[in-house]
Formats: structure tokens, C-alpha cells, sequence
């Protein structure tokens, strides 16, 4: 009769290597690559109508909270997966009519308007962001709230 501890060994073994080797690698692939695998599962295709090279906005900077919430999909309840401090330079290469992120803010901020980042990442929101740098406001009443990011017409875009 034939030793089986061998096979039994073997067997530890190659059970060792997939979980230890094998399934931490292909994790990392799904998930630390240039477009991580996750937002393919998320991305539901936005295309614009026209035209649109990559433009840079800048993520708000004049009130608190400081910076931008980057989200799943156009709506301020989708989940938020990642953020941009003030004043960071962000690309997109679109934008939409989605739900109202913030609807007690004054005009313009109180837009419906998301902007779909170049890497398709997720979206950021119109009063996230702008057209230009700001410095924060240190009387929190101001009514300038710095240039809006623009609305380049044939960068508007939909879902596919």
C-alpha cells in the first residue's frame, strides 16, 4: 500500500500557495490597476454628444467641507468612494443633468450638473468644484462663491 502522506502534503501545499500567492495577486490586479476592476462594475457607459477633450476643474475651496466627494454615479446619495482636498486639479471629460447634490445652496451651487472624471472613477459634483483655484472665505458669508467650472456644450453627456 502506497503512502498517502505525501499527497497530503502536496495538497497543503498547493492550497498554501493560491491562498498566500495566487488570490492576493489577483485581488491586487482587480484592484490597484490603472482602472481598477470595481468601477468597470459601476461604470454604466456615459458618452458625450459632441466633441469633448479632457478639461481641468478644481475642487471647491472657498467654504467647509474643503474639497469634493468623488461618487459612484451622479447622485449625492450613491456611495462616495474617494475625495479631492481644496484646490485640487481634477480632469473630466463631461458632464450631465443628474440629481441635485445640494439643494439649499445659493445659485449657482444649488446645480443638478455632474462631471464625469477623465478615468472614469466617478463623478464630482457642480458644487464640488470649479473653474479656477479659490482661497477659502474667512467670514463664511460671502456670496462670491469663485468662477463656476465650465459647461462646454459638446461636453454635455447621458448614460448608456
Amino acid at each position: 500500500m502506497a503512502d498517502s502522506s505525501g499527497d497530503s502534503d502536496s495538497r497543503k501545499a498547493v492550497k498554501w500557495i493560491a491562498t498566500v500567492v495566487v488570490v492576493p495577486t489577483l485581488l491586487g490586479l482587480a484592484l490597484l490597476g490603472e482602472r481598477p476592476l470595481w468601477v468597470k462594475w459601476f461604470d454604466k457607459g456615459f458618452v458625450t454628444k459632441g466633441d469633448c477633450p479632457p478639461y481641468r476643474v478644481y475642487s471647491q475651496n472657498r467654504w467647509p467641507p474643503l474639497g469634493t466627494a468623488i461618487r459612484v454615479e451622479p447622485a449625492a446619495e450613491s456611495a462616495q468612494i474617494g475625495k479631492f482636498a481644496g484646490n485640487d486639479s481634477i480632469m473630466v471629460d463631461g458632464w450631465l443633468h443628474g440629481a441635485v447634490a445640494h439643494p439649499t445652496n445659493p445659485e449657482p451651487w444649488n446645480s443638478d450638473v455632474w462631471f464625469h472624471l477623465t478615468d472614469s472613477k466617478g463623478w464630482v459634483s457642480y458644487a464640488g468644484v470649479r473653474g479656477v483655484p479659490t482661497e477659502p472665505d474667512p467670514t463664511l458669508h460671502s456670496d462670491d462663491g469663485g468662477q463656476p467650472a465650465p459647461l462646454l456644450a459638446p461636453c454635455e453627456g447621458e448614460m448608456k
